[in-house]
């Protein structure tokens, strides 16, 4: 692993949490950990430890800051008060995320199943747990969902009861065995005869290290399911075509249509920019804007424009775009014609991007700096004249 991403664990002093926090030490990621009640520990375990609280929304967004990863391993204190208090330690890991573009990383259970789904559970399952916890779990899972929705990057990796040198609280060294003792009797915590799933703890984190390199190295992957490229080690290279009207460029700044190429390599969610209202009036001047911002070939552009007032229907823009980008060219349109949306794009068809809820709000128009005109030179060489005349 060769990853300097940065990463906050939240329950990191946890058995699952505190397994992950020390393979990523040893992968190279720089790991941060929140804890009620902290002291600095010794720094040669490699972990910055922050005293907080995941109850407290400000404390996990400052220690978020400037995090790619962060991992939602806690629970509540004492493992009780579940209901009042799992929902919205999670609500402020997600917002945390939200603002740093960060995925967001959640040990997963097998609670949330009942008995319909067993023997063999798929992975798309129905869940309709039989107890209270596993409805909880249910419900941090749906809102790990919204989040994705609204443009947000969430793993769960899903195991069965932890056990391992470390492991707290657990079925394995609280009731088969006792820990640091030779076994001799053995208290097996169901039926006999029916099997348990068990899940090693060091293979668990190795598991979750693995998949946020590789989802730290490439946005690409989350969203498209492509595999990160070679040589993500090297310098990072603007590309020579603009990602707005698809122009060649030399620069950090397109000659074509003025956007300026970001100097890092883009990462997080896509957008796609979507006209969502016919105007009332056909222009060329709409047609332009769609030549120089979106790349649309000049015939192209009068099809669109043609079909988009004339079906009264939403028309696609440009996708695959990053915030930046997806704002600059909705900016740039004309406002009041193209009503102009940006989308989350996360490569579903074309179709099913027309209809989906806006990401963000969409930026100011640009003003253009436009002279006054033949008229307004006459007006004002008169309104001169007209001065001269009292002296």
């Amino acid at each position: 692993m060769n990853s300097s991403g940065k990463v906050l664990i939240l329950g990191a002093s946890g058995g699952i949490g505190g397994e992950v926090a020390r393979r990523l030490v040893a992968d190279n990621w720089q790991v941060r950990a929140l804890k009620r009640g902290a002291r600095m520990r010794d720094p040669e375990d490699g972990i910055q430890w922050i005293a907080g609280d995941a109850l407290d929304g400000g404390q996990v967004a400052a220690a978020a800051a400037g995090c790619d990863v962060i991992v939602h391993a806690v629970n509540p204190p004492g493992y009780r008060h579940w209901r009042q208090q799992v929902l919205p330690m999670l609500h402020n890991t997600l917002q945390a995320a939200e603002r740093q573009r960060a995925l967001v990383v959640l040990p997963g259970t097998v609670y949330n199943y009942g008995p319909d789904a067993f023997p063999l559970i798929a992975e798309e399952a129905a869940q309709q747990p039989v107890t209270r916890k596993g409805a909880i779990r249910v419900a941090m899972e749906l809102a790990l969902k919204d989040y994705v929705q609204r443009g947000g990057r969430a793993l769960i990796v899903r195991a069965g009861d932890f056990f391992g040198p470390r492991a707290g609280n657990n079925w394995f060294s609280q009731g088969l065995v006792k820990p640091g003792q030779l076994p001799r009797v053995i208290s097996y915590p169901g039926a006999i005869g029916v099997g348990h799933q068990w899940a090693w703890l060091p293979d668990v984190a190795a598991t979750i290290a693995a998949l946020c390199e590789k989802l730290h190295v490439s946005a690409d992957y989350v969203l498209l399911g492509k595999e990160p490229g070679e040589g993500q080690t090297a310098a990072y290279e603007p590309p020579d075509t603009c990602p707005c009207c698809g122009r060649k460029v030399s620069g950090s700044i397109c000659p074509e249509c003025g956007y300026q190429l970001p100097n890092h390599p883009p990462r997080g969610p896509q957008y796609a920019v979507v006209a969502t209202r016919p105007g009332f009036v056909q222009s060329t001047e709409s047609s332009a804007q769609l030549v120089k911002y979106c790349g649309f070939t000049q015939e192209d552009a009068n099809n669109a424009i043609a079909h988009y007032v004339n079906n009264q229907s939403r028309i696609l823009l440009q996708r695959g775009l990053v915030d930046s980008a997806a704002q600059y060219i909705a900016a740039h349109l004309d406002q009041d014609f193209f009503c102009p949306q940006i989308v989350v794009d996360c490569g579903e068809s074309e179709e099913a991007l027309l209809y989906k809820p806006k990401a963000f709000e969409t930026p100011s128009p640009v003003k253009s700096q436009e002279g006054i005109g033949f008229w307004g030179v006459v007006g004002a060489v008169i309104v001169a004249l007209l001065i001269l005349s009292f002296f």
